[in-house]
């Protein structure tokens, strides 16, 4: 269940009785508090509601969430099972002064308490950053990853650069996976079937030895289409993906170190675009660069009138290797984690949203990413706690933009005429000469 820190009002229903300006001078009993007076009195037992502890690394170290001085809200791998959240996005639903989710691999438009980059280039990175068991995850095409076999999702809200580093100017994800356990064998799997998906996921545990194990995790998860187009084709917005991973444990008196090898194949829509038709200047424009024929708008949100000719895909094939080192120096703990991360990254949707060619968007881009931290972290339970350690990492990255327009509906809209027509009439006007400044110069307009 998602934990949130509380605050010094013990609800809001509370908070707004607090400000209200109407005074009450005679509390009434309500039945509820009769009620309870009534088991007191009769000495029926009464049961406080228990909430779910979730120990959390937020500070790069093991502590209850609600002992962590951060604006953090956290998720236990229970609950991300039980409303089956289907990828790292989807955390922002249920996370307070978090938006911007949609259906593709793109963290730009992610804001945490009203930040964000709308940054979807090569060189920029999301102001939100994204790690798995506290490694980095990369920018966009490469950090939006399936949950699966997930033991918590930590959220921190405001800046965190001083505990995560690398671009968390409004925020930091970190994703737990569940590690391998030496004490016993154990699994599980669930299918979800619903009107247009199919989800599998399962886990299974494998002690070899009193201090070795392996982890063999996986995931499928198909969804069709749910938003029509009245352009033709199928219905957009599906996904189809698969990913798996595999975990061992090498756990000792001292030493505790994880390996863990996991790949993700990401076959899905690109983002889907809804004209609505609204202003004059629209309906004449789209009207004029369609030949004189008014384009049928979307009547409802499920529903768009786009051109896909080129295509709209959202594909991504994602292989990733870490190494995390725990050793205990009697005091204090040495960490160590190790990252290699090597994805290919497809994308291709029509960015206007209309049933004819303006504007087409995609990128195709490949990398990889190398990072290693090592740091030093007390264990003690004093007033003073504190942690030290360097950080390095190299990235490798490179994106062919795709940017397609068309010619003749930005002659329509701007000039009011055809390419070869606007052509004809600057290459003929004056005999194709412009005099200016009592000179005379010829100049060609080429309709290419």
């Amino acid at each position: 269940m998602p934990v949130d820190k509380p605050n010094n009002c013990p609800s809001a229903i509370a908070c707004r009785n607090l400000s209200a300006t109407s005074p009450i001078t005679h509390p009434r009993r309500t039945m509820l508090a009769s009620a309870i007076s009534a088991a007191l009195l009769a000495g029926a037992p009464l049961y406080a509601q228990e909430l779910e502890e979730i120990i959390v690394t937020a500070t790069k170290r093991a502590e209850s969430v609600m002992d962590v001085p951060l604006a953090i809200t956290a998720m236990s791998g229970d609950f991300l099972r039980e409303v089956n959240l289907d990828d790292v996005k989807d955390l922002v639903a249920f996370t307070p002064g978090v938006t911007g989710n949609t259906k593709d691999s793109f963290l730009d438009n992610i804001s945490v308490r009203g930040i964000r980059t709308i940054d979807y280039g090569n060189g920029g990175d999301p102001s939100v950053s994204v790690y798995k068991n506290g490694l980095y995850q990369g920018r966009n095409g490469s950090a939006v990853v399936s949950l699966y076999d997930v033991e918590r999702a930590e959220v921190l809200r405001g800046p965190q650069g001083f505990l995560f580093g690398r671009n968390s100017v409004s925020g930091a994800m970190n994703i737990i996976t569940v590690k391998a356990d030496t004490e016993e064998f154990g699994g599980y799997a669930e299918v979800d079937v619903g009107e247009r998906n199919l989800v599998v996921v399962g886990a299974v545990n494998i002690p070899m030895s009193e201090q070795f194990a392996v982890r063999l995790s996986g995931y499928s998860s198909e969804e069709d289409g749910y938003v029509e187009n009245l352009a033709g084709g199928p219905d957009l917005i599906a996904h189809d993906k698969q990913a798996f991973r595999i975990s061992s444990r090498l756990d000792t008196d001292r030493l505790t170190a994880d390996l863990i090898f996991e790949y993700e194949d990401r076959d899905q829509t690109g983002s889907v675009y809804r004209q609505t038709g609204d202003g004059e200047s629209f309906t004449e424009v789209q009207t004029r660069i369609n030949g004189g024929v008014p384009i049928e708008v979307s009547p409802d949100g499920l529903t768009v009138n786009n051109d896909n000719s080129a295509g709209t895909f959202d594909n991504g094939k994602i292989f990733a290797a870490s190494l995390l080192v725990d050793y205990d120096l009697e005091g204090a703990t040495l960490t160590s984690i190790t990252g290699f991360k090597d994805h290919k990254y497809e994308y291709l949707e029509d960015f206007d949203g209309a049933p004819i060619v303006l504007f087409n968007y995609g990128q195709d881009q490949e990398g990889d990413y190398f990072e290693q931290e090592l740091r030093v972290t007390s264990e003690s339970d004093g007033p003073l706690s504190w942690y030290a350690g360097a950080s390095f990492y190299r990235e490798d990255i490179d994106t062919v933009f795709l940017g397609q327009q068309a010619e003749e509906a930005y002659c329509q809209a701007y000039w009011f005429d055809s390419c070869q027509g606007i052509f004809d009439y600057y290459n003929t006007y004056a005999g194709g000469a412009w005099r200016t400044g009592g000179r005379t110069t010829t100049r060609f307009c080429s309709a290419a």
